[in-house]
């Protein structure tokens, strides 16, 4: 027996074309492929009438749904307005998203909803800088004594840095271009207390930032905040970083800092290890380098001594961040009924007294 011929891919794809097309023609009411939302075209991977992709077929959710895409068929959204999957970009205000939809605010009219959401130059002047700080893309979008954080565009905001801020010197400090001892500015705190989390804001202009190599030391311990890295030479380029919130390169971390004294010098060194292209370190907000020292009372035992010899100085914990606790000195019970030991105050030790 010979096998049964089959006819010809083409002319298969041709024989489905020519019904859909039919079918689309006379009945494009009972097959949707007529309507408000747009001409469909017939798609011969299903042998039915579609949206024609990229334009009124979802972008990212291309599959074969046949719905018109005006339901919460879409991988992009909840619901999409009509078929385009446009959240928060380029078509806020025209078929796409609807407003709830828009990342920054409740109702937006602009174009990039993603670009100005959240702060003064909002069109809609729905959210406030002086009640909300709102969505944000760098540091410098937030006030001075704020970072930017978070993990997505979506959630990032302006949160304040923690710990009281120490700033050095106002303006511009410029990096010696190829020099080995670079330029160390200062900032002297005089607060008691030791340091439990520490955060350096640092600002630069250089036309190639990698070239450069950053570090914060107190009491000869260094901590690497930027090192050297591959940079082409671009136009000038100004950076803010808070480094605490920012990662540090190392070697160290600023948690190495944690249990030093907040009072004494605490020093920004940067170097500029490559020729032919100068920086500075610039004072955005108010000064190149911005120290925030976020401090606890102690870190040690000896850090809680009252001077009392009659008491028992701690350093304890409490909910994460240690505390002084200060007991009074108890004395072992005396072999001799006739008398009681009592710490002498004058040297803390045990003595015993006449029972009254």
């Amino acid at each position: 027996m010979t096998p049964r011929s089959r006819p010809p891919r083409f002319l298969v794809r041709a024989l489905r074309f020519a019904a859909c097309l039919c079918l689309a023609t006379t009945l494009d009411v009972a097959l949707g492929c007529g309507g408000d939302d747009g001409a469909k075209v017939c798609d011969l991977a299903n042998d039915a009438c579609e949206h024609s992709d990229p334009m009124t077929q979802d972008v990212v959710d291309p599959g074969p749904d046949g719905e018109g895409d005006d339901a919460a068929d879409d991988a992009g959204d909840t619901a999409d307005a009509i078929y385009v999957d446009s959240s928060g970009d380029n078509a806020d205000a025209t078929v796409g998203d609807t407003a709830a939809m828009d990342a920054g605010d409740a109702a937006s009219a602009d174009a990039d909803d993603a670009r100005d959401a959240g702060d003064a130059t909002d069109d809609d002047a729905t959210d406030d800088d002086a009640t909300n700080p709102g969505p944000c893309r760098s540091h410098l979008d937030c006030d001075p004594g704020m970072a930017c954080t978070g993990l997505t565009v979506l959630d990032r905001a302006c949160t304040p840095i923690p710990g009281h801020a120490w700033p050095a010197v106002s303006g511009s400090v410029p990096i010696p271009d190829n020099d080995p001892a670079g330029v160390t500015i200062a900032v002297q705190p005089s607060a008691p207390g030791y340091a439990w989390q520490v955060f350096a804001e640092v600002s630069i202009r250089h036309p190639a930032p990698g070239d450069l190599r950053l570090e914060l030391c107190r009491e000869g311990l260094c901590v690497g905040l930027e090192g050297y890295g591959d940079s082409l030479p671009d136009p000038p380029q100004t950076r803010t970083f808070v480094f605490g919130i920012d990662p540090v390169d190392g070697p160290g971390t600023l948690a190495d800092f944690r249990g030093k004294a907040v009072a004494g010098a605490w020093e920004l060194r940067a170097y500029d290890g490559v020729p032919d292209m100068a920086g500075t370190l610039e004072g955005l907000r108010g000064s190149p380098f911005i120290l925030y020292v976020d401090a606890v009372e102690c870190y040690r035992n000896g850090d809680c001594d009252d001077g009392e010899a009659c008491t028992v100085d701690q350093c304890l914990p409490e909910d994460s961040r240690p505390r002084c606790g200060h007991e009074a000195k108890i004395c072992p019970e005396s072999p001799d009924p006739a008398y009681t030991l009592v710490c002498d105050p004058t040297d803390g030790e045990c003595k015993p007294q006449p029972v009254r």
